[in-house]
């Protein structure tokens, strides 16, 4: 979990990901605080999440869809679809503003 990220949220992407079979790629640790594109959200009290690849050398001019990992692709897209149906269906715990 990128720092900033509202906990609530992740631990509800979380969720996702375990019904998923993904896990794996959104484990239960905490990375640094980080200024992205998510971060105009939680200025706005908005809550949300920077998904992150820690793993990642760093990110350049040089960054094309050549270098996209499919299982990362695959994994963050399921685990979305999932979320996004627990969000339908009402089916999410209270999720608070920014911590």
């Amino acid at each position: 979990r990128e720092g900033s990220s509202t906990p609530s949220l992740w631990r509800e992407v979380r969720a996702a990901a375990r019904a998923t079979g993904h896990a794996d790629v959104f484990p239960d640790a905490d990375g640094q605080t980080i200024i992205d594109d998510h971060t105009p959200f939680l200025r706005a009290g908005i809550p949300a999440v920077d998904l992150i690849d820690w793993s990642y050398p760093g990110h350049d001019l040089g960054d094309t869809q050549d270098k996209l990992s499919r299982r990362s692709i695959d994994a963050v897209g399921e685990t979305l679809i999932e979320l996004v149906r627990r969000i339908d269906r009402g089916a999410l715990r209270d999720v608070a503003g920014p911590a």
